[in-house]
């Protein structure tokens, strides 16, 4: 399962977010490859495009096509809208679970093993 992802403000930078969301992703996606991992999850985002003007969603869409492109047996991947971190929400996200419904990291996770097991 890869879950890992962070946010531009928490980066510093754009460039550092795009090492982290993208760099890292795709490294570690490289050495399950390498290690034959049979199945590789991954969470992206609700509107992910590689060709959108957006540093995130075109960030979350590249991924996803150099990830599909490593051809893995088995391939998932998540595309949750906002997500409900909880007490790590930032303040844009808690504004936004006033308009649309969040869903809980956890729940998440929980799909990400069902489907993991039910394969």
């Amino acid at each position: 399962f890869n879950c890992l992802g962070t946010t531009r403000k928490n980066a510093g930078s754009a460039e550092a977010f795009r090492k982290v969301d993208f760099g890292y992703n795709h490294t570690i996606a490289e050495l399950c490859k390498a290690a034959a991992i049979p199945y590789y999850s991954l969470v992206s985002s609700e509107g992910a495009d590689a060709s959108s003007w957006f540093l995130y969603m075109k960030t979350k869409g590249r991924l996803e096509e150099a990830v599909k492109a490593m051809a893995f047996p088995r391939l998932t991947i998540y595309r949750p809208g906002l997500l409900n971190r909880g007490a790590k929400k930032r303040t844009v996200e808690a504004i936004g679970m006033w308009f649309v419904n969040a869903v809980r990291v956890r729940d998440v996770g929980k799909a990400m093993v069902y489907k993991a097991e039910a394969d």
